[in-house]
């Protein structure tokens, strides 16, 4: 399930719920997602739906600054809070010890990569189908084949 499609649930699920106060900002949320998707005219990667949100979370913690310095702690704190519901969405990072332990342990595949671009995407497939709820990091994975002398 795409990050859309769990905002999409989200709303579904809190739909007739009255104390869910973050109904429009999600929907805001969901209309960014859509809004790429007809630029690019398909389907966006979870690495493309987690930049937009990360992209938001930025725009909110900037906003949540200038709101404190001139003293609107109350319309801060709701910034913040959608950041925190933001935080549910965006897959976590898999970690580089994990990526390091199963690369070392399909090393050999890797090597029989024609080559290094090759060996990279093989990891990185690998990878997003051991931990599909992960986000992979392909300067990690990069930087790790490049030590396998790929």
């Amino acid at each position: 399930m795409n990050i859309l499609q769990k905002i999409e649930k989200k709303l579904v699920d809190e739909a007739k719920n009255p104390k869910f106060a973050h109904k429009n900002f999600l929907k805001l949320v969901k209309s960014e997602l859509q809004a790429e998707e007809l630029r690019k005219g398909k389907s966006l990667s979870n690495e493309q739906e987690s930049g937009i949100l990360n992209k938001i979370q930025k725009s909110n913690n900037e906003t949540i600054l200038l709101l404190i310095k001139t003293g609107r702690q109350s319309e801060a704190d709701v910034l913040q809070s959608e950041n925190e519901l933001l935080k549910d969405f965006i897959p976590k990072e898999l970690p580089v010890n994990l990526i390091k332990e199963h690369l070392a342990y399909i090393a050999e595949n890797l090597k029989l990569a024609k080559n290094r671009g090759q060996a990279i995407g093989i990891a990185m497939k690998t990878l997003k189908e051991k931990f599909p709820d992960f986000s992979i990091s392909a300067s990690v994975v990069s930087s790790e084949v490049n030590l396998m002398g790929m």
